[in-house]
């Protein structure tokens, strides 16, 4: 199974769940409940059936139980083209079509191997990312320095709609979704 956060992959324990691992790359909780989790056979490796994959959740370190949210494989808006909105900055007017499905922001030279770079000291390595869950489109703060913010509100996790606008570091986009024709 892979981090939801970051991509890693995570190993969890044998045994009956709900099991828990901590992901050894960025340090987020992942917690799978309601599928069997087979024993290790000779290895610390523990399969996961692809079909029970969607019964898998994860957590905040700090909250394990308040913070949950289901997790599903990524996916792009079925019929719908996704791209972010430069408003501000060197790159104002500039749009960039988000192909995949999980778009990591960071800052340019940061070697996060981030999707989107931006030439902003304010930005982390690993910033943002804009998640896709079908017609879900979710902004994560991935624990930066200066914060990922939405209007005057600093979030941690925030769902967008069309049009949201949002910043990073000095940069404010925003999320347009359009029909694909």
């Amino acid at each position: 199974m892979t981090c939801s956060s970051c991509g890693a992959a995570i190993e969890f324990p044998g045994g009956e769940a709900p099991a828990t691992a901590v992901c050894p790359q960025c340090g987020r909780r992942v917690v799978a409940r309601d599928v069997e989790l087979a024993p290790p056979v000779g290895s610390e490796t523990v399969p996961i059936d692809v079909l029970t994959e969607p019964l898998l959740e994860t957590a905040t370190e700090t909250d394990s139980t308040a913070a949950r949210r289901p997790v599903a494989r990524p996916s792009l808006p079925p019929g719908k083209r996704v791209s972010l909105a430069f408003l501000n900055g060197p790159r104002a007017g500039d749009v960039v079509a988000v192909a995949l499905s999980r778009l990591t922001i960071g800052r340019v030279g940061g070697g996060s191997g981030a999707d989107l770079e931006l030439d902003d000291p304010q930005v982390s390595r690993a910033h943002a990312a804009i998640e896709c869950h079908g017609s879900r489109i979710v902004l994560q703060d991935l624990g930066s320095s200066n914060g990922t913010w939405f209007g005057d509100e600093r979030i941690e996790s925030r769902e967008l709609e069309d049009r949201a606008e949002f910043r990073v570091g000095s940069i404010c986009l925003m999320l347009i979704v359009t029909d694909i024709d």
